[in-house]
């Protein structure tokens, strides 16, 4: 899938959206339904041993406060168009995407600390055509569509706007960054809606790095270009996988929102062997593993190292037996921050893809005065 960005000073930041159709390739896509059992006690935790050499002076810096469970109360508005009074989804669809797997897929990677609840309004037929994108004036009617009807949207914390597709908007999904209102263009799936809430929540984007040595592609150096929405791993990246599975965030993000306790972050001082237990499961042992960065473009910033599984909605093909669950994946990003992007760095930049961006067993990365290296994972059954 092709992302782009755009902000739109209109109020609120906006992020902008191009999600290209891949029908191709979504057909091939497997419809399971999502695992939930992997909270179960019978299972085994997995967690990595990794090695770190430090030639650096260390600062440390504050852990964010773990945030208290929430329901946030979502209305989803469905409208079609003077042109177009086509109704793609049932409001049973919408409800059990909406307060069922979406609101599934929060409570999960929140550990517990959030879910969706509320209602859904539709089908309203507004006074515009689906020619000339015009998102905010569709909002507002469809609001006006629900105050005739006797309810008011103000007492509802996000509201999400589903419509048939229109190829007048260059994008899938839309998204208010830290906002109310998110704007679903005929796709409401998991990826696309659950990447777009995220957004409401003040979760920016997952991307990663292309770096240049004398014309050469490496891990890390002074040359390396910002590469938008190409983390495979997260949800907020390209890690949308289909209507029912998307990835877990990274574990900044889910630091940045207060899903982790402060057990949970440990920020290394010194060489040594440490070891990281899977970001899906909720744990009281290191599951985000930083160290400071002092030099070049991102002084100031942190290596985040973490490790996947394929548990609960990361129970899918990209997560067996791929490099994100056979090593540990490296990124940068500030103190636990929203509002805050992240940078995934590609250990096997050899090759095109970031598929393979993790840093298996095994290997090294280096950057000339930190250096990584995963030793062993542990809890195979």
């Amino acid at each position: 899938m092709k992302f782009f960005s755009e902000k739109i000073p209109i109020g609120l930041n906006m992020l902008l959206e191009k999600l290209e159709l891949m029908s191709s390739r979504l057909s091939k896509l497997k419809k399971n339904s999502v695992r939930t059992d992997f909270f179960s006690a019978s299972k085994k935790y997995f967690f990595v041993a990794v090695f770190v050499t430090l030639a650096l002076t260390l600062m440390l810096s504050s852990v964010a406060v773990s945030a208290e469970p929430q329901s946030r109360r979502v209305a989803v508005v469905l409208f079609n168009f003077q042109n177009d009074n086509s109704q793609p989804y049932t409001a049973d669809y919408a409800r059990n995407m909406v307060f069922g797997t979406i609101s599934s897929y929060y409570n999960e990677i929140s550990y517990g600390k959030l879910s969706l609840e509320g209602d859904v309004f539709g089908w309203y037929t507004i006074p515009y055509p689906s020619t000339s994108c015009q998102y905010t004036g569709w909002a507002n009617a469809a609001d006006a569509k629900v105050a005739e009807s006797g309810t008011s949207l103000a007492g509802y914390d996000n509201v999400i706007y589903v419509f048939p597709r229109t190829t007048a908007c260059g994008w899938t999904g839309l998204g208010q960054v830290g906002g109310k209102r998110l704007w679903d263009n005929g796709r409401l799936t998991l990826g696309i809606v659950g990447h777009e809430f995220g957004h409401n929540l003040g979760i920016d984007h997952s991307n990663t790095l292309r770096c240049y040595n004398n014309g050469v592609t490496v891990s890390m150096s002074g040359d390396c270009k910002e590469v938008g929405y190409t983390d495979p791993y997260d949800i907020m990246g390209s890690g949308t996988f289909s209507t029912n599975y998307a990835a877990h965030m990274s574990m900044f993000h889910k630091g940045a929102m207060g899903w982790l306790e402060a057990s949970n972050t440990k920020t290394v001082t010194a060489s040594g062997t440490y070891t990281i237990e899977a970001n899906e499961v909720q744990t009281a042992g290191v599951q985000s593993l930083r160290i400071p960065i002092t030099d070049g473009k991102y002084a100031g910033k942190y290596y985040y190292i973490e490790f996947r599984q394929p548990y609960g909605f990361d129970d899918y093909f990209r997560f067996r037996d791929t490099p994100a669950s056979k090593g540990v994946s490296i990124r940068i990003a500030p103190d636990y921050a929203r509002f805050t992007q992240t940078f995934m760095i590609d250990t096997t930049p050899e090759t095109l893809s970031f598929e393979d961006a993790p840093l298996l067993v095994g290997r090294t990365f280096s950057d000339g005065k930190i250096s990584i290296t995963p030793l062993a994972i542990n809890g195979r059954s």
